[in-house]
Order: C-alpha cells, then sequence, then structure tokens
C-alpha cells in the first residue's frame, strides 16, 4: 500500500462568517454533506454568507448558496506516535542486536593465523569483529585513542592502551626523518571517549621543540608546559566549549560524564585519577586562545571582540564624516540604544584565601572593565548615601542601603547591549554594594568613551527617571569619568514602565519618544535570561577566572544571537 495520502475534495454550499468582538472575520466551511444549521437568533452578527464571500463587501443576506470547490491536504508526514508505534513492534529486535555487541559469542582464534584466541574489540571502529591482541595493537597504530576492551571470560573489560603495546608517536619537527626518538613513558590522555593512558615517544632532534610543543603538533594540550603527565585532544575542549556556552556546562559535570564513560564496565573510578583541576585550567586557556584565534586584531592591548555590524559605527559600516554631512533632524537615522540593566544573580561569593597570584587574561579589553582602575575609581569617588526615589519603590534603589550580600564579594555585575542585544564592549562592572550610581556612571562613561563619534544615544535603563537626574553633574565631579560626545536621551523599558508614577509613563516612555521605533528597552532582560545559569558554577570561582569565564560567554553570545536575527529577517523578506 503506497505511504502517500491523497487529498480530500469537498463542494462547499456555504460558509458562516461571524464578525468576532475584537473586529475579525471567523469564517466555519459547510460542505454539502453537512446539515446547514441556521444561526442562532440571537447572535446578530452571523450571517450565511457565499462561499467566495470577502469581508470588504458590503452584504446583507443571501437567500441564494454559492457552490464552489474546497481542496483539503492531509498530512503527508508520519506523526511522532506513529514513529513510536512502529518502532516498538522491533523493539525486541533492536534489543537483541544491542546485547550481541556486550557479548562475544564463540571463542574462535583470530584470522590472522597466528593460532591466538580472538578476545579483543574496538569500541569505537565501526567493524566490531573481535581479533587477537596483536593484530588490535596493529591496526591502531593510527588510531591510538579507540576504546579497546577484551573479554575476561564474563564481560569486556577496558584495556589501557600501554598494556597491549600501543604506543603514540608525535611527528618530526622538522623536514627528513627523525633519527632520534625517547620514550616519554605514559602519559593520560583525555578524549571525548574517556580517559586513556598511552606510551608516548617524541623527536629528540637537536632542533625538537619542547615536549608540550610536540603534543600540539597531534592536536594535545598539555596540561602543563614543564613535563606534562596529561593532555587534552582538540577534539575535546571544542566540545566542551560549545557545551559550556550552550548549555552552560560546567567543567565539574563535563569530567564527571568522561569518568562514567571510561569506568563504564565495572563503575570503579578509583582507577581514574581526578583531572578537574587540569581541565579547568586547559578550558580557560583554550578559550581564550580561540577568541585570539578569531580575531582581527592580535594586540592584546586592542579590542579582542566582534562588535556588531548593525549598529551604527562611523568608519566602519557608514562614512566617517556621515554625520557631517547629514542634517540635525536626521541623526536619529544613526541613533545607538544601549540597554543597561544590573544582574544580582551573577555574584561571586567570598573567598577563603585572597590570591594575588590569580591572572587574567582578557585584562580589561573586552566586556568587562578593567578591575585595577575601576577600583581605584571607586575608592577615590565619594559615594554619598543614594538619595530616596521620588518615584516608585524601586527595588533596584533601595537594595544599595541594605546589608543582605555581606556574605559575598560581588553582590551582583551590571553591563548593557545593544537593541540587537549583543553585548557592547566595555560596559560591564561588577557591584560591590548593591546597584549603585557611582557603579553605573563609570560603566556607561567608559562604554560611551569607546563611541567618541557617535552624536545620538538612547539609554534604557529600569530607574531612568532617578538616574539621569543629576548624571551630567556626577560626570564633572569626578576626574576620572568623561562626558559622553553625544546627545544622550533617557527612557525606561516597556515593561517597567507600568510600575512608574504617571508623569514618567510620558516623559520616558519609548511609545512617544522620536526615532527609536518599535523598541521595547527590554534587550537586557533577554541577555540575563540565559547567562543567568552560570552562577552556580561562576559564584565559586576565584575573581580573574570568574571574569574570563563571563567575558568568554558574552562573547560567543554575539554572533549566534546577530546570525539568528539575520535568517528571522531573510525568512519575512521571502514570506
Amino acid at each position: 500500500m503506497s505511504s502517500k495520502r491523497t487529498s480530500k475534495i469537498h463542494t462547499i454550499a456555504a460558509s458562516f462568517s461571524k464578525l468576532t468582538r475584537f473586529g475579525k472575520w471567523k469564517t466555519q466551511i459547510v460542505t454539502k454533506d453537512k446539515t446547514l444549521a441556521p444561526p442562532s437568533s440571537g447572535d446578530r452578527n452571523l450571517k450565511i454568507r457565499p462561499a467566495d464571500f470577502s469581508p470588504d463587501e458590503l452584504y446583507d443576506d443571501y437567500d441564494t448558496l454559492q457552490e464552489a470547490t474546497l481542496i483539503v491536504k492531509e498530512r503527508t508526514t508520519k506523526t511522532h506516535h506513529e514513529f513510536m508505534a512502529e518502532w516498538f513492534v522491533k523493539l525486541p529486535q533492536y534489543l537483541s542486536a544491542i546485547l550481541k555487541h556486550e557479548s562475544i559469542g564463540t571463542l574462535s582464534l583470530c584470522k590472522c593465523d597466528g593460532g591466538d584466541l580472538a578476545t579483543y574489540k574496538c569500541q569505537t571502529c565501526t567493524s566490531t569483529a573481535p581479533c587477537c591482541r596483536t593484530c588490535i595493537a596493529t591496526n591502531h597504530k593510527a588510531n591510538p585513542l579507540h576504546r579497546i576492551v577484551f573479554w575476561n571470560g564474563q564481560y569486556f573489560e577496558s584495556v589501557k592502551q600501554s598494556a597491549i603495546g600501543i604506543t603514540m608517536s608525535l611527528p618530526h619537527t622538522s623536514s627528513g626523518s627523525c633519527l632520534h626518538r625517547i620514550s616519554k613513558g605514559g602519559i593520560t590522555v583525555v578524549d571525548i571517549n574517556g580517559f586513556h593512558e598511552i606510551d608516548i615517544d617524541i623527536c629528540g632532534c637537536d632542533d625538537a621543540a619542547t615536549f608540550d610543543i610536540q603534543l600540539l603538533s597531534s592536536q594535545l594540550f598539555a596540561a602543563s608546559v614543564v613535563s606534562p603527565k596529561t593532555a587534552f585532544t582538540f577534539q575535546l575542549l571544542e566540545l566542551f566549549r560549545v557545551l559550556h556556552f550552550d548549555g552552560k556546562t560546567s567543567v565539574h559535570t563535563f569530567v564527571g560524564a568522561l569518568t562514567r564513560l571510561t569506568t563504564s564496565d565495572d563503575f570503579d573510578s578509583r582507577h581514574v585519577m581526578n583531572r578537574t583541576r587540569e581541565f579547568r585550567r586547559v578550558t580557560h586557556q583554550w578559550n581564550y586562545l580561540c577568541v585570539e584565534k578569531q580575531s582581527i586584531v592580535a594586540d592584546t592591548s586592542s579590542c579582542l571582540l566582534a562588535l556588531c555590524p548593525a549598529c551604527p559605527r562611523p568608519g566602519m559600516n557608514m562614512p566617517h564624516d556621515w554625520f557631517d554631512k547629514t542634517p540635525l533632524e536626521k541623526h536619529w537615522i544613526a541613533r545607538l540604544i544601549m540597554h543597561y540593566d544590573a544582574n544580582f544573580r551573577l555574584v561571586l561569593e567570598r573567598q577563603r584565601h585572597e590570591s594575588s597570584k590569580d591572572i587574567g587574561l582578557w585584562r580589561g579589553n573586552a566586556f568587562f572593565v578593567e578591575d585595577a582602575p575601576y577600583r581605584d575609581y571607586l575608592r577615590v569617588t565619594d559615594a554619598p548615601q543614594q538619595l530616596s526615589s521620588t518615584c516608585s519603590n524601586h527595588r533596584a534603589i533601595s537594595d544599595t542601603n541594605r546589608s543582605r550580600f555581606n556574605t559575598l564579594d560581588v553582590t551582583g555585575i551590571a553591563g548593557a547591549v545593544c537593541r540587537h542585544e549583543c553585548a557592547i564592549p566595555g560596559s560591564f562592572v561588577n557591584l560591590f554594594k548593591g546597584e549603585r550610581y557611582v557603579n553605573s556612571d563609570y560603566a556607561i562613561s567608559n562604554a560611551l568613551s569607546r563611541l567618541p563619534n557617535l552624536k545620538e544615544i538612547v539609554l534604557s535603563y529600569d530607574i531612568a527617571c532617578q538616574y539621569s537626574k543629576q548624571f551630567f553633574s556626577r560626570i564633572d565631579r569626578s576626574p576620572l569619568l568623561r562626558q559622553p560626545n553625544a546627545r544622550l536621551t533617557f527612557l525606561v523599558p516597556k515593561f517597567h514602565l507600568p510600575a512608574h508614577k504617571e508623569e514618567c509613563r510620558f516623559q520616558y516612555s519609548f511609545n512617544y519618544a522620536k526615532g527609536v521605533g518599535r523598541t521595547d528597552g527590554e534587550a537586557i532582560e533577554r541577555f540575563w535570561s540565559p547567562h543567568n545559569r552560570l552562577s552556580g558554577s561562576t559564584s565559586k570561582m576565584t575573581p580573574n577566572y570568574r571574569m574570563d569565564t563571563l567575558n568568554s560567554n558574552f562573547y560567543d553570545w554575539n554572533p549566534p544571537t546577530l546570525t539568528a536575527q539575520t535568517l528571522q529577517a531573510t525568512n519575512f523578506t521571502t514570506a
């Protein structure tokens, strides 16, 4: 029987068209084979219309019914339940086929005619035929990180590569053949299928690179620079990078999963050394190297970030003299809209031991401001008790006078994104005593100082009505801050606006502001939502490692966000 489904053809006798209370026409098709029930006497808006009726036409009542043909297309694909029903019938066959991989069947000699039993097999190769120890070692010279198992008479147990003579040879670093090989003994190599104990020999020529650099030539990242005993494959590091950025997977969870993969035969993890600390350090280094690799600018004193290509950037995506040649009343076309807010989920718990050796890799050339100048600014800037709000009792203002953050070193972060939900470089700061104006002044001033050529900027902030009152005077009083070189307009996000007083709902409303389109001002809330899942791991990190982790996540957020919006706009264009 053909799996294709035919379409049913119905002849329409009439249709009911009802003008709903929302001002929309709702039509019900009635075919000839159905009884045409008259409208109820109480429904004055329901009238019998012809099948080809258009709401733009003015009709009253009809005595005759026109006939039309309607083609109703049925599903051409199966539903989830249909697929499950088909599979459930074959469940015993699936189970039997899977169980065959757990048993060796009938013991036999290896096909190599060496006289040994075929008791070894590879769980990674697609060919699962057992073979002898000599053959399994020979076949895996080029694939030393495959998972090898041995039949012990009851079940397949994992075997170390070093125990069956599999050795990994690192390539010669220069042209010609290597005449001097040095054995480095066994090291632990971690791949996507778990932990491996394997012997390694390296090039010992006079011009040979160091051991850790030779490991890189084989796509292995050493856990230390001097005499490494552990290495991680590039494939594993890239897998974790994607899982961490997309699923916010922690290092502890990921290493635990790798341990389970390694000990899946006996569930005894005691013979697998804990490599959580080493993996945390290597992924920290790997994530930053990926940023350096993808960045056009190699100088670490410059900004490494992929800026939002849709926001106005004079000299980049628009002429550098555009504002000079454009009338003032049209400057709104190149207006940057910043969405600023604080986040009290991404905190840092109080450190038991303050480490002065904690190294940060980004060093202020990313989304977070440089820590040392920021702390100097807070130390020398007078920060009197924040004025009480003359509007609604906003939590952002009242929280600054509370003592609920006594157990934290960092009580949250604050930062800004553009209207395309991309993080703005240099706009993120740590909060130490709640959401104070002194923190926001530094973040906003630092971000705007990187945009000196813009003339129009809108700042969306949930307490803009209070924050904007003395903003420019606060900037003037601080010698470490610079006044923005653009006309600054303060607005309140649409979702937050109903909580404000009535006068704020007009003065700070996006709906009444010119040149902002249908922007809602809530982009920063959509930015916080996925990143809040990092709070469980980042709250216990060292300060610089935490900031590097957040910088890496914000960096990874920008390109996919822009790509998704571009593809969505393409769908609208072709629709």
